[in-house]
């Protein structure tokens, strides 16, 4: 269901809850979820330093196949004015903290599934389906898909509803 576009290495088969770093293709054996209660709203977050001309064509495609969902990219300079508007006093000083920037974006990650729900996606990631296909949106719970190797998560997909205390418990961890 998700390919990395650029780095990463196949995957076979996966199923939503787990998975590892290194994984091309996810295939999700999920049927077509009804959006209209899903529990986890078909709206796809993005972090890129740019969202530059190839990444801008890559979602291009990945959102003409995922027509039932929206999708927001957010840059550095969005990502720190999200922070300031919806992390609390205690969650901005951690990500002030934060050394590299994918360790912010961990955190900014958690706090905006958690803040709002939605499905987080790395944004050099190909969609072989859509979302609301590949992931269970039915579900209450946080869902990141499983690779070849069951030891490992693959954190560049992770789906969550609003206000999950898995989220909230992923929060509290980083902070």
């Amino acid at each position: 269901t998700f390919a990395a576009a650029r780095t990463r290495p196949k995957v076979v088969e996966t199923q939503v809850v787990a998975a590892c770093a290194r994984s091309p293709q996810l295939y999700l054996g999920w049927g077509i979820a009804p959006l209209l209660r899903s529990m986890i709203p078909c709206h796809i977050f993005v972090a890129v330093p740019v969202f530059s001309g190839a990444l801008k064509d890559l979602w291009g495609r990945n959102m003409a196949a995922a027509t039932l969902c929206t999708l927001d990219v957010y840059t550095d300079a969005d990502i720190d004015a999200f922070m300031d508007a919806h992390a609390t006093p205690e969650q901005n000083e951690a990500f002030a903290a934060l050394v590299p920037w994918a360790y912010k974006v961990d955190l900014w990650r958690a706090v905006a599934l958690h803040t709002f729900g939605g499905i987080y996606i790395d944004a050099d990631t190909e969609l072989l389906k859509p979302p609301d296909v590949a992931i269970n949106l039915n579900l209450d719970e946080v869902q990141i898909p499983r690779d070849r190797n069951p030891r490992c998560l693959f954190n560049g997909v992770v789906a969550s509803n609003k206000g999950n205390q898995h989220m909230k418990r992923v929060i509290d961890r980083i902070v």
